[in-house]
This record gives C-alpha cells, structure tokens and sequence, in this order.
C-alpha cells in the first residue's frame, strides 16, 4: 500500500536555503578575516620599512650635523690662531692702528696709535670726541679756524677713506698721516703712519715709557714667525 503525502516546494527547500545563507555568511566573515590579517601584515611591513627609513635618515643627519661641528670647531681654533697672530703683529707694527666700530666709538688700539696721537684714549671713546681732544692741544689749529669745523672736517675725511688723510705732527716732531679704511661689514680702522722711530709697547702692567726715556730706534720691518 502507498502513502502519498502532500508537501510545498518552498517548505521542502527551505533548509537548503537557509543551510546556503549561512554558508554565504560563513564565507564573506572569513574573506573579511583574511582581508584584515593581511591589512595588518601589510601595515606592519610599512611600519618596519619605515622605521628603517627614518632611522637611516636620522644616522644621516646626526653624522651630518657631528661633520658640521667638527669643521665648526676647526674653523674656531683656525680663526682663534689668526687673531692671535694679527694682534702680535699689530701690536709690534711700526704704524699706529685703531679700531672704530659701526657706532663711531674705540673699540681697540695699539701703542705706535696712541703714541703717535698724543692724547689718553680710552675704550668706547667717539671719534669726534677723539679728534676734538687732540685738536684741543697747543699748536693743533694754527690756522685760526673754528674746532668744530675742523674736527667735522676730520671726522669726514677719515670715515669716508679719502686717501689723503688728516696731517698730523708726531712725537718726534715728524709728519704723520693718519687714513681712514672703512669695513663692509660696519665701522673704519684708522691708520696712522709716518713714524720715523720705532718704540716698542711697554710690558702689561706697567706704565708707557716717554720719548725721553726710551732710545729711538730706526723703523725696520719685522720679522713674522708664521
């Protein structure tokens, strides 16, 4: 004997349906799984590679900047050794020298200058009122002319260069010249030249020496070990 019993298609194929959903879900869980994980590898190798890369720059600018200190402390001793030997050479030189920063004040001297001037320096002292004391002394002006106008006539020559200088009379009674030479930088060096003897600075501590107590000496070039 048979049974026949009665059954709808969709009732039937329901389970296959919903067994093929969550196979489906199944599956795009773990394609997104796969997805992240090699998101993650792929952020980490980045990571690591940049790591790398920032670590290389970083040795490069750290050598870099080690190399520009090392050239900025040759360049220091190179340029403290250079001024070291400039100053003992002005200060053995025959012609006088000093120098005027960008504000018009002394900023350093050596002895032939202040010999050959002929009146106390001191640091930081104008131009003008430089000129002003030296012009003060007896026999300075002969020409009856007003002070002022020729300390501003001095002041011009001198900070302008002009090649023919200001007259000066020297400690021995010689004709001295005194140039200015302007710096690009700022500021002018004055040169004072004409000496006929040569008379060398006294040592540090003690008091210059005057004319009468020293014995000329003729001006001679003198020897530079470099």
């Amino acid at each position: 004997m048979a049974v026949v019993v009665g059954a709808n298609w969709s009732e039937v194929m329901q389970p296959a349906k919903d067994l093929a959903i969550a196979t489906r879900v199944v599956a795009a869980t773990a394609t997104a799984l796969v997805i992240a994980l090699g998101g993650l590898l792929l952020w980490e190798v980045y990571t690591t590679g940049s790591n790398r890369r920032r670590k290389r720059t970083f040795e490069r600018v750290r050598g870099e900047i080690e190399r520009l200190r090392a050239d900025e402390a040759l360049n220091v001793a190179r340029a403290r050794i250079n001024a070291t030997r400039l100053q003992s050479v002005i200060a053995n030189a025959s012609d006088g020298f000093a120098l005027f920063d960008s504000g018009q004040r002394l900023v350093q001297w050596n002895f032939p200058f202040a010999r050959g001037i002929g009146i106390e320096l001191r640091q930081e002292m104008p131009l003008d009122a430089l000129l002003r004391e030296q012009i003060a002394r007896p026999g300075r002006v002969s020409d009856g002319s007003d002070p002022e106008v020729e300390v501003a006539r001095r002041a011009a020559l001198l900070q302008t260069g002009d090649p023919t200088g200001v007259a000066n009379r020297g400690p021995d009674g010689e004709a001295l010249v005194l140039r200015g030479l302007p710096i690009e930088q700022g500021g002018f060096v004055l040169v004072l030249n004409g000496f006929q003897t040569w008379q060398p600075a006294p040592a540090p501590g003690q008091a210059p020496l005057s004319d009468e107590a020293v014995v000329p000496q003729p001006v001679a070039a003198l020897p530079i070990d470099w």
